[in-house]
């Protein structure tokens, strides 16, 4: 069962530890959600690794200087702005990931990306 996958601009894909994840050009990252299926976070600056929910989170700047202000072990990844063409082609190739389970809902923070 793989628990996230991030999707990077060049078109590679990865889903080992997120501590050895390709670090920069990041556009979406799925995972599992225990509420409605799946999740997909986007649009951040960065995207850090919450070690005690075992999840990714998207950030701007200040998010991630406090995420690396607390104590713990820190991964953060970081997004890159592309066209739309491209970040809709991602998106979506996210969203029909079969990998995951089948989304029931959105969360309330999650992009709908589109349709």
């Amino acid at each position: 069962m793989i628990p996230f996958r991030v999707y990077y601009t060049d078109g590679n894909i990865y889903d080992g530890e997120p501590w050895k994840a390709p670090i920069f050009r990041v556009l979406v990252i799925i995972e599992r959600d225990p509420d409605h299926g799946r999740r997909i976070i986007s649009g951040a600056d960065y995207y850090c690794w919450d070690t005690e929910l075992q999840r990714w989170r998207g950030y701007d700047q200040i998010g991630m200087i406090q995420y690396l202000s607390l104590p713990g072990p820190k991964r953060v990844l970081i997004g890159e702005m592309v066209d739309n063409a491209l970040w809709n082609e991602i998106y979506r190739r996210a969203e029909n990931d079969a990998d995951f389970p089948l989304r029931t809902a959105y969360g309330v923070y999650e992009n709908k990306g589109e349709r």
